[in-house]
């Protein structure tokens, strides 16, 4: 797998010897590449818990659709 973040004229790439890597070993790569390109550590940190906030919220919006869209047999 090959991951490549161009920002202004800079470009930084990871490589692997592996196509299949899991959900976190890919933004283990992508940590790294954003920290290469000046990204802190903090920023990082405040990126991935609103990403979780977001994911968790689209999660509770679609339990209470499944909620709603179920009826109960006559």
């Amino acid at each position: 797998m090959k991951l490549t973040l161009e920002q202004y004229e800079d470009k930084y790439s990871i490589e692997t010897n592996y196509d299949g890597l899991t959900a976190g070993e890919v933004l283990s790569h992508m940590c790294n590449l954003m920290m290469c390109a000046g990204f802190t550590n903090e920023s990082l940190k405040q990126a991935i818990y609103e990403r979780t906030e977001l994911y968790e919220y689209e999660d509770e919006i679609s339990r209470s659709q499944n909620l709603t869209d179920y009826k109960k047999p006559s």
